[in-house]
C-alpha cells in the first residue's frame, strides 16, 4: 500500500512539472495560485493580484475541502492541513493525507513510526469516527461502500469494497479488494487479487446464492464465459443431465473458439436442446436407451466424472494416472470405473480438476449440484492441453490466423519515417496495413481488440483495423490488467527475478524459477535477459543476445537461432508446435520494429521467412 501513496506523490510532482513555465493555475477552492519550481516540487503561492504569499516553503501542495493539504519543507516527509490564511492546523506528523470528496473528511495516515494508523478529521478539522462511503460505480447500476480497516496494516492493504444499494444496505458480505468501472462493465478484485468482470449487477450479486466455498470458482467461471446465463442461480441446486450438457459444451466453446451449430438435429425423442445435441455430436453424452435421454434427471457423481473425462479427452487433457484407490471403489459403476480413475489424475494448478468427498472416498452415488458442476468445469478449463500452451504471452489474442505488428518503414524520397500497423497471416499468405501515420504503435493486443498510442494519444481499434476509438490512459492500463502475464505450470513458476547487487539505477533481471508457493527459488540462467519467459511444451523460451534460447525446467539449453543471418527481436507467439518470431536489423535507426518475421519448429528446424519489410524508394 505504501507503494500507492509513493505513485500520489509523484503523480502529484508530474501534475507540477507539467505547469512548470507556463501560467500560474489556481487552487481549486482556496484564494491562491500556484506555480512550481524547476525540480516539479517547491512551489510559490501567489494571491489574485499575482503577489508572492509564499516561496519554497512547501514540496507538495494540494488543496482539499476548501483547505490545503501540504508538506512543508521545515518539517521534512510530513504533511499538515492548513487553513486559507496559511495557518497550520494539524500537527506535521502525518504521512500521507487525502481529502474524501464523497465523505468531506480529511484521511490522514502514519507510517512507519510504530503500529500503522488512520486518523479522520471533519471540514472544521474536528476528530470524527470513520463516517460510511457510499458511491455510485460509474454509468453502472451499481452502488458500494468504501471501508478503511482502521486496524489493518497499511503495507498490506486497508480498504475493502463491499456492493450495497443506493441507501447503503449490503447486498453480499463478499469483501474485495477493488471495484472499478471499465467499458460500462463491472470489475472486482478479490482478496485474492483475480479479477472478475460483469456486465450487470445482477449477474454479480447472484453469487451471494452460493456456498461460500464456491463463490470465487463461480466468479471466475462466470468471467472466462463457461456458465450459460440460465444457470447463473440457484447454485445448490442438484444439476440435471440437460444443464451439464450446457455447461460442459459453454466450457468447450470458451477453451476452443469454437461455435454452436445450429443446424444440428436432435438424435433424443425426449429433448430438443441444441447443447444437448452438440454435447452428444462431440462425444460428451450418451442417451439412457431406446432413443431418450433423460434430460431432467440429476446426475450423479460418477456419471459427471464420466461426462468430464469425455470431455477433457476431446481437448487433448490428460492425467498423469492415478494409483492410489479410492475405499468406495466397489460400488462404482463398470461403465464409470475407468473415467473416475482417470479424470481424478488430471491436475488443474495444486489440485485435481475432479476430488473426493472425503480423503480418498469419492461417493459414486452423491447427487452433483450446479456449484461443484462450474468448480469442476472450472478446473479442467485452467488445464493446460499438451499440445498448445501460451502463457507469458500477452501481446497477441489466443488462437485465430494472424500475428499482430508495428514497425517502421522509411520514405527515401521524403526522408520521411513512418510508423505501420500490420498483420500478418501464421503462414505468410497475406499481409495487411491496418494503420499508417508517424508514431503508431501497438501497446498490445487481446482477443478483441489492437490497444495502441499514436501523437500522445491512446487508441484501440478492432483485430480487422476498424472501429478505431480513442481510449483514456486508465482504460488502457486497466484492459492491460486484465490480460494475463503470468508464466507458471502445475508445478513452477517461471518469471525475471531483480537484482540489484551491482548497485545500478535499474536492476538486472535474470530467468528464475520457483514453486507456486515462492519457495525452492533458483535461476536458470547466469546471464542478464530482459524479455518476458513463455512456457510452452514444458520447455521455457526466451530471447537473448538476439537469439531464441530453449531451456528445460533444470536450465539446461539450446540456441535455436544461433545460425540465423538476421538478429531476433522477439517471440511474437508460439503455438501449435511453431515458434513466430520477428527480426530486425540493429545497424539501420529507423529499423523499429520487424524486418522480417519467420515461422519454426520449437526445434529450430523447418526455418520459414513470412514476411520481409520493403522500404519505400
Amino acid at each position: 500500500m505504501k507503494k500507492i501513496f509513493t505513485a500520489v506523490i509523484i503523480m502529484t510532482a508530474v501534475s507540477a512539472v507539467s505547469v512548470f513555465g507556463s501560467e500560474r493555475l489556481p487552487l481549486k477552492d482556496t484564494p491562491y495560485y500556484y506555480e512550481c519550481g524547476e525540480t516539479g516540487y517547491n512551489y510559490t503561492l501567489y494571491d489574485k493580484d499575482g503577489s508572492i504569499i509564499s516561496e519554497n516553503e512547501y514540496d507538495v501542495i494540494k488543496p482539499g475541502g476548501g483547505k490545503i493539504i501540504a508538506r512543508i519543507l521545515e518539517y521534512g516527509q510530513k504533511y499538515s492541513i492548513l487553513d486559507q490564511d496559511l495557518n497550520i492546523l494539524t500537527e506535521p506528523r502525518f504521512s500521507q493525507i487525502d481529502y474524501n470528496e464523497n465523505t468531506q473528511t480529511f484521511e490522514c495516515l502514519t507510517w512507519g513510526e510504530g503500529p500503522d494508523k488512520i486518523e479522520f478529521f471533519d471540514s472544521d478539522i474536528n476528530p470524527v469516527p470513520q463516517p460510511r462511503d457510499i458511491r455510485k460505480l460509474g454509468d453502472t447500476d451499481c452502488f458500494y461502500e468504501r471501508v478503511i480497516d482502521e486496524k489493518a496494516e497499511i503495507s498490506g492493504g486497508y480498504i475493502s469494497y463491499f456492493i450495497c444499494d443506493a441507501d447503503g444496505n449490503r447486498l453480499s458480505d463478499t469483501e474485495y479488494k477493488d471495484i472499478k468501472c471499465i467499458s460500462d462493465k463491472i470489475v472486482v478484485t478479490d482478496m485474492n487479487g483475480a479479477m472478475t468482470t460483469y456486465t450487470d449487477l445482477a449477474q454479480l450479486i447472484d453469487r451471494s446464492s452460493a456456498s461460500q466455498w464456491a463463490r470465487e470458482s463461480i466468479n471466475n467461471a462466470i468471467s472466462v464465459g463457461i456458465v450459460p446465463e440460465a444457470l447463473q442461480a440457484d447454485y445448490t441446486k442438484k444439476i440435471s443431465r440437460r444443464e451439464f450438457c450446457r455447461l460442459a459444451v459453454q466450457t468447450y466453446m470458451a477453451k476452443t473458439g469454437h461455435e454452436l451449430d445450429g443446424a444440428l438435429t436432435s438424435p433424443f425423442d425426449d429433448v430438443s436442446d441444441e447443447y444437448v445435441t452438440a454435447a452428444y455430436e462431440l462425444g460428451i453424452v450418451r442417451g439412457t436407451g431406446q432413443n431418450k435421454f433423460s434430460p431432467d434427471s440429476f446426475i450423479t457423481r460418477q456419471e459427471a466424472a464420466v461426462m468430464l473425462n469425455n470431455l477433457a479427452g476431446i481437448l487433448n487433457i490428460k492425467g498423469n494416472g492415478r494409483t492410489e484407490k479410492f475405499i468406495d471403489e466397489e460400488y462404482f459403476a463398470q461403465w464409470a470405473r475407468d473415467a473416475i480413475y482417470s479424470i481424478a489424475s488430471v491436475k488443474s494448478g495444486a489440485g485435481y480438476v475432479m476430488m473426493g468427498t472425503e480423503p480418498n472416498k469419492f461417493s459414486p452415488w452423491m447427487n452433483y449440484t450446479r456449484e461443484q458442476a462450474i468448480a469442476t468445469m472450472l478446473r479442467l478449463y485452467n488445464c493446460r492441453d499438451s499440445k498448445s500452451i501460451s502463457d507469458g504471452q500477452y501481446t497477441q489474442p489466443v488462437g485465430g490466423e494472424w500475428l499482430y505488428c508495428s514497425g517502421g518503414e522509411y520514405d527515401s524520397k521524403s526522408d520521411e519515417l513512418y510508423y505501420i500497423i500490420y498483420r500478418v497471416k501464421k503462414d505468410g499468405s497475406e499481409q495487411q496495413e491496418l494503420l499508417k501515420d508517424r508514431s503508431c504503435g501497438i501497446s498490445f493486443v487481446t482477443d478483441e481488440f489492437i490497444y495502441y498510442t499514436s501523437e500522445g494519444k491512446f487508441y484501440r481499434m478492432g483485430l480487422a483495423g476498424a472501429e478505431k476509438t480513442e481510449i483514456s490512459q486508465n482504460e488502457l492500463d486497466s484492459a492491460y490488467m486484465l490480460t494475463s502475464r503470468e508464466t507458471f505450470d502445475e508445478e513452477y513458476h517461471y518469471y525475471l527475478a531483480e537484482d540489484w547487487s551491482k548497485g545500478m539505477r535499474s536492476p538486472d533481471q535474470y530467468l528464475t524459477r520457483s514453486k507456486l508457493d515462492g519457495s525452492e527459488e533458483i535461476r536458470l540462467y547466469d546471464e542478464p535477459i530482459n524479455d518476458l519467459p513463455i512456457l510452452y511444451d514444458n520447455c521455457i523460451f526466451v530471447v537473448y543476445n538476439d537469439d531464441i534460447l530453449k531451456f528445460d525446467k533444470d536450465g539446461n539449453y539450446v540456441n535455436l537461432t544461433e545460425n540465423a543471418e538476421q538478429s531476433v527481436w522477439d517471440i511474437i507467439k508460439i503455438e501449435n508446435g511453431k515458434i513466430y518470431y520477428g527480426c530486425g536489423d540493429n545497424s539501420e535507426m529507423y529499423s523499429l520494429s520487424y524486418d522480417e518475421i519467420y515461422s519454426m519448429d520449437i526445434d529450430g528446424s523447418n526455418n520459414n521467412r513470412l514476411f520481409k519489410r520493403i522500404s519505400v524508394s
